[in-house]
């Protein structure tokens, strides 16, 4: 068995018990994949297998782990932007305490 952590693009975060994972790799953008293919452009995908016999499971987005039963990550997919939040840089909105002082 495995876990697998996905980080979503939203920071949201999904632990999943799993049997089995599958990267398959996107054919979009500008790569050379992308110049053989005549299909779709498609992102990287990681499947998953979480019953046996099942069909697989995608992800997409985000960032992915791969845990081993004792919990070393064996595997990490990154498969889309970073799931850290990005915030606004607002020179006038400060925490209390935390305005710096003004330049002399």
């Amino acid at each position: 068995m495995l876990t697998v952590r996905h980080i979503h693009l939203n920071g949201g975060e999904d632990i999943i018990l799993v049997y089995s994972v599958r990267f398959a790799p996107g054919y979009g953008g500008e790569g050379q994949r992308a110049q053989m293919s005549n299909e779709p452009s498609a992102p990287d995908t990681l499947w998953i297998n979480i019953v046996v016999g099942q069909s697989e499971e995608p992800l997409t987005g985000g960032t992915v782990f791969v845990m081993n039963d004792m919990g070393k990550t064996v595997a990490r997919y990154y498969l889309g932007a970073s799931p850290v939040p990005l915030y606004e840089f607002n020179a006038t909105a400060y925490p209390p305490g935390m305005k710096p002082s003004p330049a002399q």
